[in-house]
């Protein structure tokens, strides 16, 4: 159970035992709804990036696995006396100047199952596999066919998760699936791509908090105090702050009080996280313009809660 508790905490979720004497133990798993891990793939198309959800996927192969081999107009894969239908990734997305498949092909392959059937599709290049927290795409790209979800990468840039099974079932419409595109960039705003700004003097809360935050799909600027901060904004506005109250240079009250006296930046809601409990701290704090007033030890979830909340308005 220690293992599962921890997995489940690492997930922002909660394990609760029930036992009754003489009769048996319930246990009860809870994850939020706003989270889903998938096991994907990375692969490349082109200049694009791509994740495939490996619950979609028999296995993937390099070109040399097998033999591509021509029978009439159709070129087929061949490996352990098996024969897959053959179609590029690239093809299936209506992506323009699309290779055809030769006999002597070098790209990499990954074979999808659907309705009994299993076929080869090739891609320029895998990348890597990982865990991915995968969100939908919001409401500026909804029910587009082929598009399960999308992740943001480790270095912020936004990846479509591909539905390969629905898609080979009925291939996208001739549409950019660029994450670099201007629909792509409003997508990107919409499925966590709000910028979470983390100030603090201690490098191991910036970590953890920045950790806490990113595993909810947001990004994070990192500041160690308040005049870092306010450089920073200067370049990137943050949707949300989370400021420490006593910091060198400029402290947190300070910060909150030249972020309400900016008119560019005075709507940001701000959460002061602090080990200050007295009520002339909880004062000061609210004269400055501080949004929400958190204490040290606090609950995660009310973390995330306000996050959620001030993100909604």
């Amino acid at each position: 159970m220690d293992v599962v508790h921890t997995s489940i905490k690492d997930l922002k979720g909660s394990v609760d035992i029930d036992s009754v004497p003489g009769k048996g133990t319930m246990i009860s798993l809870t994850l939020p709804m706003s989270l889903v891990t998938e096991h994907a793939l990375l692969i490349k198309v082109g200049k694009e990036r791509f994740a495939l959800p490996t619950s979609y996927l028999s296995q993937a192969l390099a070109s040399d696995a097998g033999k591509f081999k021509k029978v009439g107009n159709e070129i087929s894969f061949h490996m352990e006396k098996n024969a897959y239908p053959v179609i590029t990734l690239a093809e299936l997305l209506h992506m323009p100047n699309v290779q055809p498949v030769t006999l002597t092909d070098e790209r990499s392959l990954v074979l999808v199952e659907e309705e009994g059937k299993t076929t080869a599709v090739i891609v320029d290049a895998l990348l890597d596999s990982r865990d991915l927290v995968s969100k939908t795409m919001g409401r500026y790209v909804q029910n587009v066919k082929g598009i399960a979800g999308a992740s943001i990468l480790g270095d912020g840039s936004v990846v479509a998760l591909l539905d390969l099974p629905s898609l080979l079932r009925s291939p996208a419409k001739s549409i950019s699936l660029s994450m670099s595109s201007s629909a792509g960039a409003e997508a990107a705003d919409d499925i966590g791509i709000p910028h979470i700004m983390i100030v603090d003097d201690s490098l191991s809360v910036r970590k953890s908090l920045s950790q806490l935050v990113e595993d909810q799909g947001y990004e994070t600027l990192l500041a160690k105090d308040g005049l870092e901060a306010i450089e920073m904004m200067g370049k990137t506005r943050p949707n949300v702050m989370l400021v420490d109250m006593e910091m060198p240079r400029m402290n947190g009250i300070e910060l909150t009080a030249h972020v309400r006296a900016n008119a560019a930046t005075n709507d940001i809601p701000i959460c002061m996280i602090t080990s200050r409990t007295t009520e002339k701290h909880r004062t000061l704090a609210k004269d400055a313009g501080v949004s929400e007033y958190l204490t040290k030890p606090y609950q995660e979830t009310d973390l995330l809660q306000f996050i959620n909340a001030s993100l909604k308005k």
